[in-house]
């Protein structure tokens, strides 16, 4: 089913029309409007037009999430980081966020989609349009919400999707409140852009982010998670879940480490080798301060009692920004992007901070084409490129309208 026939479908869902008939003076209905501003979710880069530069696809939706739509944006990159070209999304899911990657090997970047009630739409890009190729239906359990990553999980060269699951939730129509959990789902990819789930329902917690990499050594990615808001088989919610490792068998099936990292309330994870010694390391972004978990190269982790920052961290990552061969890290807060320089042997330094509007959300990519990676701030109208220098320091372009 095509696309746009959704789009026009649930596009009528965003004005709602109270009839108040009973009220004598009032006759027929009158348009009620949603409070809550647009925000933007999640901002994802990627080759949207086959041009060789980064585009961008803005996840747009309410700041406090009301269950109707918001049309998401594409805005096309020119090369030098501007970005003139904006388009409407031809989407009509009420969706909470969104990953770019070529899973057809087209040369062009697809789309694929969070949906509500854990579900799963893979938006095949055609060049300019796109068709929904389908997934996954919402899930039949405990999750309420997915976040992918992909990787190559069974070793034949095509990019398959470990989505990780959120939250777990109360089946109270059942003859008792049944208490379903929470997992995470692996897809395979059949190299023709189609996808098959393996049927593993991984762990039990509620998983907000997955990164993936090969953490034991054997050639394989196995997967990390992050882990949060968590529904207990007593029904009540824990935000104190500790984070998991799960390591894949090289054919998409993962086997639990039976590591428990941390309590803290976890949003986002990345990983890579912070201290030089080969081993893939993770920087875990939390409600509260960051962590910093050393391996073993066994895939062990144990803690470096780093903590960084405060506050609530909405995306984490890791690139060398001053040229020296070492991780730094680059945190997404709510309000402000704080910049974390390596040591040199996988201890951070605050380096530069960069503030932005609370309805914002932040990509990083080199989408000025000079080989140094930037910082792109994404607002429901505007944009903005922290252009990166090579030193560890961002300088900024003028915030840009995409839309009149």
């Amino acid at each position: 089913m095509s696309i746009s026939y959704w789009h026009q479908w649930l596009r009528s869902l965003g004005t709602i029309l109270l009839c108040l008939l009973p009220i004598p003076f009032l006759v027929g209905c009158i348009p009620f409007q949603f409070e809550r501003p647009a925000q933007v979710h999640q901002v994802a880069l990627g080759d949207l037009n086959g041009n060789g530069h980064l585009d961008a696809y803005l996840n747009i939706g309410s700041g406090g999430r009301e269950p109707y739509v918001r049309p998401n944006y594409l805005l096309f990159n020119d090369g030098s980081g501007h970005f003139g070209d904006a388009e409407e999304f031809p989407q009509g899911w009420p969706d909470h966020a969104v990953t770019l990657a070529d899973l057809n090997a087209s040369g062009l970047a697809d789309v694929l989609l969070t949906i509500d009630a854990g579900g799963l739409v893979h938006a095949v890009n055609l060049g300019h349009t796109f068709y929904s190729s389908g997934l996954s239906p919402p899930a039949r359990k405990g999750v309420g919400r997915l976040r992918p990553a992909v990787a190559d999980l069974n070793g034949n060269d095509h990019l398959d999707i470990f989505a990780a699951g959120c939250c777990g939730r109360e089946r109270a129509l059942s003859p008792s409140d049944e208490h379903l959990l929470p997992y995470s789902q692996v897809w395979l990819n059949n190299g023709q852009g189609r996808f098959v789930g393996t049927g593993q329902l991984i762990g039990n917690a509620g998983s907000n982010a997955a990164a993936l990499a090969d953490l034991n050594g054997n050639g394989y990615p196995d997967a990390f998670l992050a882990n949060g808001r968590t529904l207990d088989r007593e029904g009540s919610y824990r935000t104190d879940t500790p984070n998991t490792v799960w390591f894949n068998d090289g054919e998409g099936m993962f086997q639990d480490s039976g590591q428990q990292l941390g309590s803290a309330e976890s949003l986002a994870v990345a990983l890579g080798d912070l201290n030089g010694n080969g081993f893939v390391d993770a920087v875990v972004g939390n409600r509260g301060a960051d962590e910093v978990w050393l391996n073993d190269g066994l895939g062990n982790f144990s803690d470096s009692d780093q903590r960084l920052g405060s506050g609530l961290t909405r995306a984490v990552y890791l690139a060398d920004l001053n040229g020296n061969g070492r991780l730094d890290l680059i945190v997404a807060g709510e309000t402000e992007v704080q910049v974390w320089v390596n040591d040199d042997s996988g201890h951070f330094q605050s380096g530069q901070r960069i503030g932005h509007h609370r309805y914002e959300a932040i990509a990083v990519g080199d989408v000025t084409g000079d080989g140094q990676l930037d910082i792109f701030v994404a607002g429901v109208r505007a944009y903005q490129v922290w252009r990166g220098q090579g030193n560890g320091r961002f300088t900024a372009d003028p915030r840009t309208d995409y839309r009149q």
